[in-house]
């Protein structure tokens, strides 16, 4: 990566050039024509934008003002994804597993100086690294003597990463657990009925000041109806 610029109003030159590996690998396993296993690596970079590198303050909000850093260095990402599939012809049985894990080194953030007049300036800079991993499944299956099926779907978010306050570090972690769960019920093509529930459960956690730590439960419910009459017309609701 090589990066060249020309600050012609202040006659100051940014020139910079980094080297970096990007290996990937891609694994494929299929143990059969409905049951399959894969992996995959892979590496990239991102550089700075040119607002990012400019060391001009932008003072378009005199409280609020940005300043640029010519001495960021890329941002380099590892991505490391697994997942796995499987469907069960005969019994109409599916199960489906996905994690995903990206890892930043000289990840670009936002440093933020507030001085004694309240006014704040933000400078783009390099943190050690980030971390964000997230998985889910879903597991599906018939209930043949009532005409239903049922899936169940738990998911997962961790997210770790670092703010700058005043010269501080301010590690900011977020995690995320819940899941779906959903029924339907079909009789013959007349009707068809439909339940749904998603619950999660969130917390953000502050290091700099956890009296402003964070924790969230959310929860969703949804049911869907659709008639079929006399194979022309089709009545249907929803609620939410």
């Amino acid at each position: 990566t090589r990066l060249k610029g020309d600050l012609l109003l202040f006659d100051e030159r940014i020139e910079n050039h980094f080297e970096n590996f990007l290996p990937s690998l891609r694994f494929n396993y299929n143990f059969s024509n409905t049951k399959n296993l894969g992996f995959n690596y892979g590496t990239s970079v991102t550089e700075p934008t040119i607002e990012q590198l400019q060391p001009v303050v932008n003072n378009a909000d005199p409280l609020n003002l940005y300043v640029g850093n010519p001495d960021l260095k890329p941002a380099y990402l590892h991505n490391w994804r697994l997942n796995y599939n499987s469907f069960d012809m005969g019994k109409f049985i599916s199960f489906f597993g996905n994690a995903n894990v990206n890892y930043t080194k000289n990840a670009i953030v936002n440093s933020q100086t507030i001085d004694e007049n309240l006014v704040r300036t933000v400078m783009p800079v390099n943190v050690e690294d980030q971390w964000t991993a997230n998985g889910n499944m879903n597991f599906g299956f018939p209930i043949k003597p009532l005409n239903s099926r049922v899936s169940v779907g738990p998911n997962g978010v961790y997210q770790r990463g670092l703010n700058l306050i005043n010269g501080q570090e301010d590690e900011i972690k977020i995690t995320n657990f819940g899941g779906n769960i959903r029924y339907d019920y079909n009789w013959k093509e007349y009707l068809m009925i439909g339940l749904s529930a998603n619950l999660s459960r969130q917390r953000t956690g502050y290091s700099f000041n956890p009296q402003q730590n964070q924790l969230f439960f959310n929860q969703s419910y949804n049911a869907e109806t659709t008639i079929n009459l006399l194979k022309k017309y089709t009545i249907g609701g929803n609620f939410n």
